[in-house]
């Protein structure tokens, strides 16, 4: 056509469909409008690797972030606060049994208790996550541990009189406030937050399978978008790699092969902190407290006799629940046979004897972490010395030695009960210490592995869309014309 000059390349008017004078055909899109197509494919691609890798991320952050900061502190909390609650009163029962001003020790170490009491329910207070389930009993431990005291302070100035009868009536009511309000509240706190992070564990092994197949599989299509690209690249240009799609099929398998490794390192952290820590953690506070107030059990006996029967229960009960076993066993051989027992954590659950039961066989078909079985033996050894040092004051009692009887379960030398007692308390906690300090490193490493992926997942998806883009662009410019 006159002063027109028009420049097509052959492969650009086969696409638009120019055919000599024949017209346009009906034919598939251009190839400039495919490229277009391809660049935004990828984008969508590598959009929904995104959302993929940021749900997995939320998914493996909330587990962490409610089993290791906000249930667990709290249950812990709870639970040193029942086991201090439950070593106070048996502080009182057993100043109650010396002569007025006699027992200084135990005085001492109600006030250490009542201390770490209200600083556990401060710290707890701030740390409510969960509404009243958690507010409520906090309320009830605050304004029920002001009654206890009340009651406690009237027995204290009762007994200060020498013999006055209104001792024992103030006492019992300072243990009735502990076991029908205190306690049960502590137990509240403890179940409000155990419940919690025991649904969020079960539904993160759920949740982590799906959040890492989508992964996967978004995952995949990324990369077989950046590869069906660079095949059209191929067969169109005739060009065997477009590197810079080649860096951007790189980096998308490189993140999705380092996330995976990731997630799964991080997946388990969260199982090592909840299946090996917490979960010799919680039976062992729960013996802890428990073998408290079987103590106080044990000093109301020889307080108050006319209560002897239902103290005498209550220290079996809370002895039972601690370590029972069958006929023929003891805490010392319970303790011998694990120490003879050479195997892998794994296998610990078979080499327990089948009837022993309690929190501390509990603890011993979940060992897993070094020296752990080994502080465990010395646990079953030392409440083994405890039991029998109580034997003792029982017989001494029923013989009709009363102040020998106070004197063994009041002294604290080698050979009595309050010595024997703190063994047992040290050997707990020092299994205790030994799961929580591999909890807070498993919670610890479980934020580290996570604190990159707020940065590096944007940014390696920016860069898997950048690199395409400037892949494609030069191939875009070759299909051009002008009309003059």
């Amino acid at each position: 056509m006159a002063g027109t000059n028009v420049d097509y390349d052959l492969r650009t008017l086969t696409e638009l469909g120019v055919r000599g004078t024949g017209g346009p055909t009906r034919q598939s899109l251009p190839t400039p409008r495919k490229l277009q197509l391809s660049i935004a494919l990828t984008c969508l691609a590598t959009l929904l690797f995104f959302f993929a890798v940021e749900h997995a991320t939320s998914e493996l952050h909330y587990a962490t972030q409610t089993i290791g900061h906000d249930s667990a502190p709290s249950i812990i909390w709870a639970e040193e606060i029942k086991a201090s609650l439950a070593d106070m009163d048996a502080d009182v029962a057993n100043e109650l049994l010396a002569r007025p001003g006699e027992n200084s020790s135990d005085i001492t170490d109600y006030d250490t208790n009542r201390k770490t009491v209200t600083d556990d329910l401060v710290e707890a207070a701030k740390n409510i996550t969960y509404g009243d389930a958690e507010r409520i009993p906090i309320q009830t431990l605050e304004e029920g541990l002001g009654d206890y005291e009340a009651d406690v302070a009237q027995a204290r100035v009762f007994h200060k009189r020498g013999g006055d009868p209104e001792v024992l009536p103030s006492y019992h009511q300072a243990t009735l406030v502990m076991h029908t309000v205190l306690l049960p509240a502590a137990d509240a706190l403890d179940k409000a937050n155990y419940d919690v992070m025991t649904k969020v564990y079960t539904d993160h092994k759920a949740a982590y399978g799906y959040a890492m197949t989508l992964v996967w599989l978004t995952g995949l299509l990324l990369l077989g978008t950046l590869f069906a690209v660079q095949v059209f690249l191929f067969q169109r240009m005739r060009r065997l790699i477009n590197p810079l799609l080649v860096l951007a099929s790189l980096v998308a398998a490189g993140f999705l092969i380092f996330s995976t490794a990731s997630f799964h390192e991080e997946s388990i952290h969260i199982k090592v902190a909840k299946e090996d820590c917490f979960d010799s953690i919680y039976p062992l506070w729960h013996a802890r407290a428990v073998a408290f107030d079987a103590n106080a059990a044990e000093s109301r006996w020889l307080l108050d006799p006319s209560y002897g029967a239902k103290s005498q229960t209550d220290f079996y009960t809370g002895i039972g629940l601690l370590a029972a076993f069958g006929p023929g066993e003891s805490y010392g051989s319970i303790a011998d046979h694990a120490s003879l027992v050479h195997v892998n954590a794994g296998e610990w659950p078979d080499q327990v004897p089948q009837d022993f039961h309690g929190y501390l066989a509990d603890e011993m078909r979940n060992i897993t972490f070094s020296g752990e079985k080994e502080a465990v033996i010395d646990t079953m050894h030392t409440l083994g010395g405890y039991v029998a040092i109580d034997s003792q004051i029982r017989q001494l009692q029923n013989a009709g030695r009363h102040s020998d009887a106070v004197t063994l379960c009041d002294g604290t030398g080698p050979g009595q009960s309050d010595w024997a007692y703190n063994q047992f308390d040290a050997a707990l906690r020092n299994v205790i210490t030994i799961n929580k300090n591999q909890f807070d490193l498993a919670v610890a490493r479980s934020d580290a592995e996570l604190l990159p992926f707020s940065w590096l997942t944007p940014v390696a998806c920016l860069v898997i869309v950048g690199l395409a883009l400037f892949g494609v662009l030069p191939r875009m410019k070759e299909y051009h014309f002008s009309v003059k």
